[in-house]
């Protein structure tokens, strides 16, 4: 016999083997549901017992089936892509004539997308971020503002998912199981039988409460780490009161920073450490920690404190595609960073304390030359008033089309939103400055009083001026000057950002160098500052900042080539010595 021969003999014997233990171990658990002493069955009673199990199974999963269509406060989740997914499988499942190809293939794309996803963390995260009245009405008034028809739709819902979270991988394989030993023996015997294909919860069943016990854990122990409270990464909003800190020179929430005065943004995660808790907390609901009417209760007061949606989750937004998305890395400028530009801070502060307050305040216009910090200013209010609920929304000049779209999202919720648009201006011939003086003011709909708008511009008035606007031939000219001035105009508050001159340059490049812990000496750093705004961009703060970024790496590739060369001089020198001593 030759070795093809053996390996197709070896072939056919494991398949038969396969089959055989298939037929056997399947008649061993029939016996024993009828009893190990029963006598006198027939294999007609075998088959309709079988029949009846199968039938039990395919009920249960139809019933799974229903229940993932049923959701009516939360009936989004099942537009979700893992969610679709279990019911394709449970519809495949739940079929007369059981087809294990569909079976087969819908199994593993749950198996795919839950261990990608997480589940069920991915499950919480959607219930925590889903807009919808429940969401809404707590965010406005609390658990305590829910009427009993509306409290009972989201307790049914959540209960669904929580049935959804009980029904482990390893119980959707037991009922396969049963679905698959209704088969011609042999006619799958190579395909692995459903008790050995993955589960994408192995560990949950083995303390999945501990395992979110240690997550919380290591949070906890993450923030006394970096010495936050409760309002670390923005927390809970603070319906009343200020946060603490200098009015005139706050550092932020957390008092955390880079290399460049910004807080390091990879170490944010969702920059709503609230969030993250949040999350857990459902998650532990999910998976049968307390009841579901402690876990309506809790997810309404999450709302009522850090608001709904997508809202509750980030600190930063863009507007793009026609809808909101969240930044998770946003660019959190530190306000101690900003050199020379106590007067400018202190006025934009001003306004922005009114406002979160609750008070009347302005849509302010930040004007100057280019590199003077305008944006950054606007950056640094996120990192200063985060936890009073400040949040940022960044709008494109060709988003502003859609502004009365922004405005009307962002209606309602307990944050207070400042709409940034950066460089703003607009040529003689564009109309789209139009539809901006609507919603500054002139419209019908009433201002919203969690919103306002704050625009940095390279231009005072917006809008591109010429001569001919005062000496062409319109019979009222006044009229058509009238019309670019009225943009400008209808930010209450104008603030002027200047070029230092050469003190406050040197001043800014010196404040950066100390801040970043370079050690220079004044002299040669004023003499490198100097040079360096004589061959770069004129003198700016941006232009200070780029020189003293240039200069800490220079310092600091300077340092990592000395640390490459030192071993290889001290063994040059070792071998040296023993030279001499040869």
């Amino acid at each position: 016999m030759n070795l093809q021969n053996l390996m197709d003999s070896c072939y056919n014997i494991e398949v038969v083997f396969h089959v055989v233990f298939r037929y056997t171990r399947e008649n061993e658990k029939l016996t024993q549901k009828l009893g190990h002493h029963a006598t006198g069955f027939s294999y007609g009673d075998i088959r309709e017992e079988k029949n009846m199990t199968t039938q039990r199974v395919r009920a249960e999963f139809k019933r799974l089936c229903f229940s993932l269509e049923e959701p009516v406060v939360y009936r989004t989740l099942k537009e979700d892509p893992l969610i679709e997914a279990f019911g394709q499988l449970f519809r495949a499942a739940a079929l007369e004539e059981s087809d294990f190809d569909l079976i087969h293939r819908c199994y593993y794309d749950v198996c795919g997308l839950a261990l990608e996803l997480g589940w069920p963390a991915h499950l919480a995260n959607l219930i925590m971020e889903d807009e919808n009245l429940f969401s809404k009405t707590a965010a406005a008034a609390g658990a305590s503002g829910l009427n009993p028809t509306l409290r009972t739709s989201a307790t049914r819902d959540l209960e669904i998912c929580r049935a959804l979270v009980a029904f482990s991988a390893r119980r959707v394989k037991e009922g396969i199981e049963e679905l698959w030993n209704e088969q011609v023996p042999g006619e799958y015997a190579l395909c692995d039988p459903p008790m050995l294909w993955p589960e994408w919860d192995e560990g949950l069943s083995l303390g999945s409460g501990g395992n979110l016990s240690q997550k919380k854990e290591g949070r906890q122990t993450q923030q006394e780490c970096r010495g936050q409270g409760d309002g670390a990464y923005g927390g809970g909003l603070r319906r009343a009161g200020k946060a603490e800190g200098d009015a005139n020179g706050r550092e932020g929430a957390n008092g955390r920073e880079g290399a460049n005065g910004r807080e390091d943004a990879n170490e944010r995660g969702n920059a709503n450490g609230r969030w993250d808790e949040g999350c857990l907390e459902t998650e532990a609901y999910l998976t049968g920690s307390g009841s579901v009417e402690e876990m309506v209760d809790f997810l309404a007061g999450y709302h009522f404190e850090n608001g709904y949606g997508i809202l509750s989750r980030y600190l930063a937004f863009r507007w793009e595609g026609h809808r909101l998305k969240g930044i998770v890395n946003p660019d959190c400028v530190q306000r101690t960073q900003l050199f020379g530009l106590e007067r400018e801070l202190s006025i934009l502060a001003e306004n922005t304390e009114h406002f979160l307050a609750g008070f009347r305040a302005n849509n302010v216009l930040l004007y100057g030359n280019r590199g003077t910090g305008k944006s950054s200013a606007v950056k640094a209010l996120l990192n200063t008033y985060r936890a009073e609920g400040l949040r940022l929304v960044e709008l494109s000049k060709s988003a502003l089309e859609d502004l009365p779209d922004v405005v009307h999202s962002l209606w309602g919720s307990p944050q207070k939103f400042i709409l940034f648009v950066d460089d703003l201006s607009f040529d003689d011939t564009e109309l789209g400055y139009k539809n901006l003086k609507t919603v500054l003011e002139g419209g019908l709909t009433a201002e919203p009083g969690n919103v306002l708008i704050y625009a940095t511009s390279n231009r005072r008035h917006l809008v591109k001026e010429n001569f001919t606007d005062r000496q062409g031939d319109e019979v009222h000219a006044r009229d058509s000057v009238d019309e670019k001035l009225s943009l400008a105009d209808r930010f209450g508050l104008t603030i002027t950002f200047s070029a230092p001159d050469q003190k406050g340059y040197l001043q800014i490049a010196r404040g950066l160098a100390r801040r970043r812990g370079l050690t220079v000496e004044d002299g040669e750093l004023e003499r490198m500052a100097l040079r360096w705004e004589m061959m770069h961009n004129g003198r700016s703060g941006r232009t200070a900042r780029q020189f003293v970024d240039y200069l800490e790496g220079s310092i600091g590739l300077a340092h990592a080539s000395v640390r490459k060369i030192q071993p290889k001089d001290a063994r040059t020198e070792e071998g040296n010595r023993h030279a001499g001593k040869g």
